[in-house]
Order: C-alpha cells, then structure tokens, then sequence
C-alpha cells in the first residue's frame, strides 16, 4: 500500500513539474470584430506533444504528435436571465498617476510571456472612462514593451470594436510565477494593486 502511494506521490510530482517547467506556445491571427471572429488560435504544449486548435466557429481540434485525435464543438454561451449591473471600471486618474508601476507591470507579463504583437484597430466600450482606461494601458503595452505594435484608436461615440493583428507568447509557467512574484515584492505594485480595488 505504501508503494502505491509513492508512486502516486511521485506521478503527481512529475506532472506538477510538467506543467511547471514545460511551455505553452500560443499563436493566433485574424481579425475580431463586434465579437465575431475570424482567424485561427492555436495552443501547442511540449513542443508539439499536445496541440489544440481553435476556429471562429467554434470548432476545435485536439493531435497529439501531429494525429488528430478529437474534433469538437463549443456551445456558444447564453447569457440566462436580466443582465447584471456592471461595476464601474479602475479610475482612469489611478492608471495615470501610477503610470511607471503600470509600464513595469506590463513589461514584466509581456517579457516572462516573450510577447510578440502587430495589433490595429479600433475600439469604443459602452462607457467612455471605460474606453479612456483601455486606451491609457494600450498605449503603455506598446510604449513599455519592444516588439509589440498596438495601433488602437478609442471609439468614444459608441460602442465599436474591430481589431485585426497577429499575436504569438511562449507561456513558461515557472517564469509567469517567478514574475508575478517579483512584482508582488515591490512596494509600488502593492500601493497600485491596492488603488485598483
């Protein structure tokens, strides 16, 4: 019985580590627009071991070492019932006067994920100082991190959303946390965070 158990331990272990130490490449392209979407999102695990793929319509494809093993479909959500209030998003005057800390906290997520983007567009969310805080953490995504080109115009007469471009990170578990954790450290993303609530 105790070997049993070791040897569940050490299986749950070695596939904690997997999911640690092991990367999670992430390709899409296409274009978004009003919520409909058109392109193709792909997730390869293990270098090419696991490999999900994923197409407007809702169609996904699982291989595993290039062999198609499953083609599925997912139900479109329906929202049930009236729609809940939404609370009122960060103040726009909270991102600008932590705007360093913002631009470390972006550069910090978008290196550990080794971003890469070419994104343009526009959008307008249904609240302007909504649209007017989207804007403020586009700008500083494309100004903190080199390699990404977000071209995003705020859309403030109405709600609009049309966004086209090409995006690709390579997501190390283990890296995200060691980030995350490093941040967590400094005083400055604490007092930020805190400000958001």
């Amino acid at each position: 019985m105790s070997a049993l158990f070791l040897a569940i331990g050490w299986t749950l272990v070695a596939l904690a580590a997997a999911l640690l130490l092991v990367p999670l490449h992430v390709t899409a392209f296409g274009e978004v627009e009003d919520l409909e979407a058109g392109g193709l999102l792909t997730l390869c695990w293990g270098w090419g071991l696991l490999e999900a793929r994923l197409v407007p319509a809702g169609a996904v494809e699982i291989r595993v070492l290039d062999h198609t093993i499953r083609r599925t479909t997912i139900r479109a959500f329906q929202r049930q019932g009236p729609r809940k209030e939404r609370k009122p998003g960060p103040k726009l005057g909270i991102l600008v006067a932590h705007r360093a800390t913002l631009r470390e906290v972006l550069r910090s997520f978008a290196t550990a994920l080794r971003l890469r983007a070419k994104v343009w567009g526009r959008v307008g969310l249904e609240r302007p100082d909504h649209t007017a805080w989207l804007a403020v953490v586009l700008d500083e995504l494309g100004a903190a991190v080199r390699g990404i080109d977000v071209q995003i115009s705020p859309h403030y007469i109405e709600p609009a959303f049309l966004v086209r471009g090409v995006v690709t990170a390579l997501v190390w578990p283990v890296r995200l946390l060691g980030a995350a954790a490093e941040l967590l450290a400094r005083r400055e993303t604490r007092q930020f965070l805190h400000a958001l609530r």
